[in-house]
């Protein structure tokens, strides 16, 4: 075989190592069914804890469980993200990827906390 056909070969070998590396790293975006980042919205999650807790909390009583609330909506974003893989970020919170998807968790967290509330 001629010194040609060898780098030609050679070139064709490194061109389909370069796509299948791509394919790689661009495919594994394209099937993703789920949103990667979550955003939580903590001024509706306190106007919510608000509403809830009228009459069911004393108004001097409230100051001691608001720091309980707080903990609780913490513990549930954690369990949200270890359950899901999604990052919760702050709503309106500056991504550097601009193309990504994301779903608004606040009710299905406040949903969680408030059922469960131990406050």
């Amino acid at each position: 075989m001629s010194w040609t056909k060898k780098v030609l070969f050679a070139l064709c070998a490194v061109f389909a190592l370069q796509l299948t590396a791509l394919a790689v790293m661009v495919l594994p975006d394209l099937f993703r069914t789920e949103p990667s980042v979550a955003v939580f919205d903590p001024e509706r999650s306190l106007t919510m804890f608000v509403i809830w807790s009228n009459g069911r909390v004393d108004d001097a009583k409230f100051e001691q469980t608001l720091p309980v609330f707080q903990q609780s909506v913490q513990m549930e974003i954690n369990r949200l993200t270890a359950e899901t893989g999604q990052l919760v970020v702050r709503k309106d919170a500056i991504l550097s990827q601009s193309r990504a998807a994301s779903v608004d968790v606040t009710e299905t967290i406040m949903q969680k906390v408030l059922t469960d509330a131990a406050f």
